[in-house]
């Protein structure tokens, strides 16, 4: 949960807030909330994918937010959208490796 930690307070330095973003914090993940800094990043949301070390061909691809964040993994599942030859592949990612497009 510390990535989720982080994401939130990278998004909420982006956006130009201080403090906490309300719905995003300790509670909200343990409860499967995916919030991220105003509410942002939630399943059904288009994310592009950065940062992957394991799978940096998937860098740059935009995808899909299968799922909310899981509290025991720190992470989401994503559909990849495109480009085409990397579509229907569903991973597993950390918040940190994910914008809303």
């Amino acid at each position: 949960m510390t990535d989720f930690k982080a994401f939130q307070a990278t998004k909420a330095k982006a956006n130009g807030s201080s403090g906490s973003s309300g719905g995003g914090g300790a509670d909200g993940a343990a409860a499967g909330g995916a919030g991220g800094a105003g509410g942002d990043l939630k399943r059904g949301s288009r994310v592009r994918l950065s940062g992957l070390a394991a799978r940096p061909e998937l860098n740059g691809c935009i995808g899909l937010l299968m799922s909310d964040v899981e509290a025991e993994s720190g992470r989401a599942a994503v559909k990849v959208l495109a480009p085409p030859e990397h579509t229907r592949k569903e991973i597993k990612v950390k918040p940190a490796n994910l914008t809303v497009v």
